[in-house]
């Protein structure tokens, strides 16, 4: 503390001479200095000068008291100071309010000068060619360091643009279809309309060629027969990134009735974690992928120029044959032949409307076979009926109705005459009543199969060497088929919901 008087307006410590305040300075004329309170050091001799004061604080009477009663007129003057006091605060308020609006003025006018300078040098070129380079450049490195995080986190390095559009297209995404645990279900209306034809070709195509070159994995298919002689199929595959099964049941007794003989859904699961992630109804899949994968036979052996088409059997395979013969062949004439007449006549009349294209019923195989370049045998004949002298020279054949040891379309002699191609080698030498039972008979050896239509694709196997030979795709259905347009619809199903 020091001994300097202070002012009983601003409290501050002061001089005489030089006053803090105004009112200060009027109360010192007023009163004269001895009048003006003092603060002095605790161990200060002229304590005393400040007795009066202590004892008044105390509640004690001070010098002015008379006879322990305060005196009036001293009660009077600390009222006049107590008055003056107030007044001087208020006045000294409001200069302190004063001096800040003059400060936020003074801002406001410094940050006006400073926009002003800004303003300006936005305007010149330089600075803004240089600053919009800058900005790009923090947005480049910002997404650099971003896309590195994220193929990080995600495992995965970087692709061409073509790669990721590739891949698009086939429903995969690049990224984790599955991140999330939803299972994914598609029933047979979802399945036939993002399954389309042309699409479903190109992935049958991709898939014989993955069997063929060992990309793809698939064991023998396991059918087994329950009570009621009805059939319990399962018929796994592995693809890389995905494996799955088709497990579907054969109940022929549901003919007639609103169940289809043929039931079940493709499986997918995910090939890291093994964790099942979708599943796609398998008869929708089993009746456009059929149709495709001969298709893609056709495409390799039948002749450019193939444009008569013959049908045998008018069921769902049946149409789904003649959709894709045209996808790959410039067909302009076709006869199709159905042992129940009522089918075959409902089925060119609905086709024929569908396609634009004229479709002709036979009254026989015979018949709708003569001069045919393109046929496809679709029926369950527990019999062989197609004869070798009802083809023409040059003609291809789909063999697809029959898929057992024991049953066959076509005949010994056929077969023998023409050359025939599978769709896996070793399945035709387990499975394929066309190839088996003339084997048997010792009408053909075990290298009468060329090979397959994954090796003729891929160039290993040569195709059709000339336009007088007879060409023969059994077809006995394959479970990589079946998993392949299963990983297709359930990726593409995921990739478009996230």
């Amino acid at each position: 503390m020091t001994d300097e008087p202070r002012c009983p307006h601003c409290k501050r410590h002061c001089e005489l001479s030089s006053p803090h305040c105004k009112k200060g300075e009027e109360y010192a004329k007023e009163t004269g200095y001895s009048k003006i309170q003092k603060t002095v050091k605790p161990e200060s001799p002229d304590r005393k000068a400040d007795e009066s004061e202590k004892v008044e604080m105390n509640g004690k009477p001070d010098k002015h008291e008379k006879n322990g009663k305060p005196d009036k007129h001293k009660k009077h003057d600390r009222h006049d100071k107590n008055e003056k006091h107030d007044k001087f605060d208020k006045h000294d308020k409001h200069d302190e309010h004063d001096k800040h609006e003059n400060h936020e003025e003074h801002d406001k006018h410094e940050n006006h000068k400073e926009h002003d300078k800004h303003d300006k040098h936005e305007n010149h070129k330089e600075y803004k060619k240089e600053h919009r380079e800058e900005r790009r450049e923090e947005h480049r490195k910002e997404h650099r360091k971003e896309r590195r995080k994220d193929h990080k986190e995600k495992g995965h390095e970087m692709k061409h643009e073509k790669d990721r559009e590739s891949k698009m297209n086939k429903g995969i995404n690049e990224k984790d279809a599955f991140s999330d645990s939803k299972m994914i279900i598609m029933e047979a209306d979802e399945v036939r309309e993002k399954l389309t034809m042309p699409v479903c070709i190109e992935l049958m195509k991709e898939a014989l060629i993955k069997l063929e070159t060992k990309e793809a994995q698939q064991p023998l298919r396991s059918i087994s027969q329950i009570p009621g002689g009805n059939l319990f199929g399962f018929m796994p595959a592995w693809l890389d990134d995905y494996f799955g099964a088709k497990v579907i049941t054969a109940f022929h007794g549901n003919r007639g009735t609103k169940y289809p003989s043929h039931m079940g859904y493709v499986m997918m699961f995910d090939s890291k974690h093994g964790a099942p992630v979708g599943m796609a109804d398998c008869s929708t899949i089993t009746e456009i992928r059929t149709g495709a994968v001969s298709a893609a036979a056709t495409s390799v052996l039948a002749k450019d120029d193939a444009s008569k088409l013959a049908i045998i059997g008018c069921g769902a395979q049946g149409r789904s044959h003649l959709e894709a013969m045209l996808c790959v062949r410039p067909v302009k004439e076709v006869i199709c032949y159905d042992i129940i007449q009522e089918a075959a006549e409902a089925f060119a009349k609905e086709q024929s409307m569908k396609f634009n294209i004229n479709i002709k019923t036979a009254g026989s195989v015979e018949e709708a076979v003569k001069d045919a370049d393109i046929i496809c045998t679709l029926t369950p004949s527990k019999e062989p009926y197609m004869r070798v002298e009802w083809i023409k020279a040059g003609a291809h054949i789909n063999a697809v109705g029959t898929f057992s040891p024991v049953t066959r379309e076509l005949t010994s002699d056929l077969i023998a005459a023409s050359k025939l191609y599978a769709d896996q080698v070793e399945a035709m030498e387990k499975e394929a009543g066309e190839y088996i039972i003339p084997l048997q008979e010792g009408r053909i050896t075990r290298e009468h199969i060329i090979g397959s239509i994954g090796g003729v694709l891929s160039g290993k196997v040569p195709g059709r060497q000339n336009d007088m030979e007879i060409t023969v795709f059994d077809a006995l259905g394959l479970a990589v088929e079946d998993v392949i347009c299963g990983r297709y619809l359930v990726c593409r199903k995921a990739s478009t919901e996230r």
